[in-house]
């Protein structure tokens, strides 16, 4: 099953995990978690969200399904639960996907503030700043404060360092026409 999963034969991969789980194996945390990355991977969000679920009913410090399960709740527009999902995972154990999915989430429930300090973490542990959490932390300060200088300073470091990056250029040139 994990071979087929990670062949992209998830019809397949499925299949086999059904049968896995079926009787004893329906206590394998493991089986829930890998049946949930075939149903995710195939599109099929819910039945993701219903065995990471399982899985954690199983074992509730698992890392996989818990980021898993907080992806797919973002996909299904639950962003409250995603973070609910997120906080729980120990900030030492979080990893940089997990630090920028918890502030991209929190920004989606207008909670600007939190998710611009759960940018530190993330670029703390990148080492650098990345495309992605300069132009997440300059939208978070512009939405607190829509004339921010800091914003500003933001976008336009986003353009240096980035330049070819059409959207840092964009938003740079949005924040300069505020001005």
């Amino acid at each position: 099953a994990v071979l087929h999963t990670r062949a992209s034969r998830y019809d397949k991969a499925i299949g086999d995990y059904n049968e896995v789980l079926k009787g004893e194996g329906a206590n394998n945390a493991n089986a829930w978690l890998w049946r949930g990355v075939a149903y995710h991977s195939h599109g099929y969000h819910k039945s993701a969200h219903l065995d990471y679920s399982r899985c954690l009913d199983l074992e509730a410090h698992n890392y996989a399904a818990r980021c898993n399960r907080a992806v797919v709740s973002t996909s299904l527009g639950n962003f409250a639960a995603a973070v609910q999902d997120l906080e729980m995972i120990p900030k030492e154990e979080r990893e940089v996907a997990a630090w920028l999915a918890l502030a991209t989430n929190l920004r989606a429930i207008h909670r600007p503030a939190q998710a611009e300090a759960a940018l530190v973490p993330a670029v703390e542990k990148q080492g650098m700043w990345s495309l992605e959490t300069l132009l997440l932390s300059a939208d978070l300060r512009e939405e607190l404060d829509p004339l921010s200088r800091s914003a500003w300073r933001l976008y336009a470091l986003a353009r240096r360092m980035f330049p070819g990056s059409t959207l840092a250029r964009l938003k740079l040139a949005l924040a300069a026409a505020k001005r």
